[in-house]
């Protein structure tokens, strides 16, 4: 196979077996992938200095239940610009991903309930609460049952002597 890349005078890229151009390196024109960097001595020299770093990444904000929901309703829309709604949002089309499958689960759970009543759920304080009272009239229920033997078995004496 002739390297028509080298034929044609050209030192920077030249064609592979896939038919496609190399792309010049950038180590070559003094800049990494991420831009300027300083020399590695220098950041060896941060790291070593203690001080704190700054945060590379903005910590990621967290979406409440109904801006998620409001999030999947525009992007199921016909036609919806699904890539400007998750740029002006700050998010990645896996965040969307995510999204529609909570939404999915959320759906499927409250469908699985069926008709009726929707089960009511209680605060642990009132649970407490209401254990408390239970305890204290089983304990009223005992006094009084052993109140009402002790009057029976009176009247079953009288009514004996007789």
């Amino acid at each position: 196979m002739v390297d028509v890349g080298k034929q044609n005078g050209d030192q920077k890229g030249s064609f592979g077996a896939e038919g496609g151009t190399k792309q010049p390196r950038r180590e070559a024109e003094g800049r990494g992938a991420r831009g300027p960097q300083p020399p590695p001595s220098a950041r060896r020299a941060d790291a070593a200095s203690g001080e704190p770093k700054e945060e590379l990444r903005p910590r990621r904000r967290r979406l409440t239940a109904a801006k998620k929901f409001e999030l999947f309703i525009e992007c199921s829309a016909p036609g919806a610009p699904i890539g400007e709604i998750l740029r002006r949002e700050g998010l990645f089309s896996s965040d969307l991903a995510r999204i529609r499958e909570q939404v999915r689960e959320g759906a499927l759970d409250r469908l699985k309930q069926g008709p009726g009543r929707k089960k009511k759920t209680l605060a642990p304080e009132e649970v407490d609460r209401m254990a408390r009272d239970l305890r204290e009239k089983e304990q009223a229920l005992a006094s009084l049952t052993v109140e009402y033997m002790a009057l029976k078995k009176e009247e079953s004496r009288a009514s004996k002597a007789r």
